[in-house]
């Protein structure tokens, strides 16, 4: 009888450890987001500066550009902590970083350029993949979930 109970409460303990998945989040330029991983892992993440070279849509440009920005994490066991994330149309090492005990992926930024419109800072919204440090993070493609894998292909080849 004991050595179940040992083995439920092991089981136990690994269902705990499961629920410290990564978490999809959206912030939005200049507006502070709250969250928590687990409940020793609450951090408050800014999006403080967006950089933009992708080429707009409907132009043919030499090279397809990239977008990322610089992001505060704050809260995480240390001062403020600032990245750089960026992402090349199929990513890149770049658009993952760790911030004290959490990791970051950049997974993409909207909107997309147009040729006559410029973007407003209010406009922008970004997609992270946080999760605690040292977990593993699932790659971009398993990780968009509002695009289908023909909307990413038609997306890296174009109409």
């Amino acid at each position: 009888m004991k050595p179940s109970l040992l083995l439920s409460t092991m089981l136990l303990c690994v269902a705990v450890e499961v629920q410290a998945e990564a978490q999809i989040v959206e912030p939005h330029l200049d507006v502070p987001l709250e969250m928590s991983i687990t409940a020793d892992l609450s951090f408050t993440l800014l999006w403080r500066e967006v950089s933009e070279s992708r080429c707009p849509e409907r132009v043919t440009c030499v090279w397809e550009g990239e977008v990322g920005g610089i992001f505060d994490v704050l809260g995480t066991g240390q001062d403020r902590l600032s990245i750089s994330l960026t992402r090349h149309h199929n990513g890149d090492d770049r658009a993952t970083a760790t911030a004290g005990d959490l990791q970051l992926r950049l997974l993409e930024v909207t909107p997309n350029p147009q040729e006559a419109a410029a973007i407003t800072r209010t406009e922008y919204r970004a997609r992270l993949m946080v999760a605690p440090a040292g977990e593993e993070l699932p790659d971009a493609i398993t990780a968009v979930q509002r695009r289908t894998w023909a909307e990413l292909k038609h997306q890296e080849t174009g109409p």
